[in-house]
């Protein structure tokens, strides 16, 4: 996904935040820039041993029912 979004710049590294692993981080060569991972992604927002969700609309949904967003509090499968 970074290296898809480098438009021309070099691309360096990808990283996520443990609470918002559904919007990682691009880190390119002068400049960092936060994507949103594509809904279905494997997330682990909880534990941090393996997936426990999957992502939908850069929320990791626990189970693929409820996540926690930061803006908007809790969120279901539903919203």
């Amino acid at each position: 996904m970074c290296r898809d979004n480098a438009k021309g710049r070099k691309y360096q590294l990808t990283f996520k935040l443990p609470t918002e692993t559904c919007k990682p981080y691009c880190k390119y060569e002068n400049e960092t820039e936060q994507m949103t991972a594509v809904d279905g992604q494997f997330c682990c927002d909880f534990v941090g041993i393996g997936p426990t969700g999957l992502c939908k609309g850069g929320v990791c949904m626990v189970g693929g029912v409820v996540g926690w967003n930061r803006q908007r509090g809790l969120e279901t499968l539903m919203d």
